[in-house]
């Protein structure tokens, strides 16, 4: 039975996990290319977890909140375009710190 719920938490390339999110195959990709999405490989067939992308928003969703110290009752009656200024930081950026 568990093995069950292991594969229907699985999702199987960019398509998939794409659509979870309301994405297309295209924004999947970049995002996972970036790393900004947590996605690991079977092969050569990339995966995530439906609930690592979960808790993976969830996270990034507690961090805007305390960045601009909304509180969640407040975040959810907050008009989306407040909510869609929080941004992860830049992972392209840091291994050029790194070197200085």
């Amino acid at each position: 039975m568990a093995h069950e719920n292991d594969r229907s938490d699985l999702l199987s390339g960019y398509e998939e996990i794409g659509a979870y999110l309301g994405w297309t195959t295209r924004q999947a990709k970049h995002r996972a290319a970036t790393g900004g999405l947590p996605t690991f490989k079977i092969g050569n067939i990339v995966c995530s977890r439906r609930s690592t992308l979960d808790a993976w928003l969830s996270r990034l969703e507690q961090s805007c909140l305390v960045q601009s110290e909304i509180s969640p009752s407040k975040a959810a009656s907050a008009p989306p375009s407040l909510l869609l200024v929080c941004r992860e930081p830049d992972q392209s950026a840091r291994p050029a710190l790194r070197g200085r």
